[in-house]
């Protein structure tokens, strides 16, 4: 099955609505589209009670060493911000950032600036 798509929000000067939340799938995992470099990651733990890791693959190596994915663990109740994401270090093949959410508590959104 296909990875479940995290919007990005162009963010304007003169101010943009932000889009409604996509939930972590932990069965096909998750995707932002065509990054630039200049996309920023929201993820918030709806959970109340207990913290859960989001990892951003790494399809990269560097003299033939696998580039370390990039793990970030969110409080229960908290929200964190992640990236930019540089293209030569997350994207794959295709453009796209793989988004690896451990818990359907995570939720997403993203936005380019």
């Amino acid at each position: 099955m296909a990875r479940t798509a995290i919007p990005v929000t162009q963010v304007t000067v003169a101010g943009v609505e932000p889009a409604a939340q996509v939930a972590g799938d932990t069965v096909n995992n998750n995707v932002v589209e065509a990054n630039d470099g200049d996309v920023i990651l929201e993820v918030q733990n709806s959970d109340s009670e207990a913290a859960h890791a989001v990892t951003i693959s790494t399809p990269r190596t560097v003299g033939g060493i696998n580039v370390e994915e990039d793990t970030v663990t969110v409080a229960a109740g908290a929200t964190k911000w992640i990236g930019p994401f540089p293209p030569q270090v997350f994207n794959q093949s295709n453009g796209s950032v793989n988004v690896n959410p451990a818990h359907n508590k995570l939720k997403f959104r993203a936005f380019r600036v």
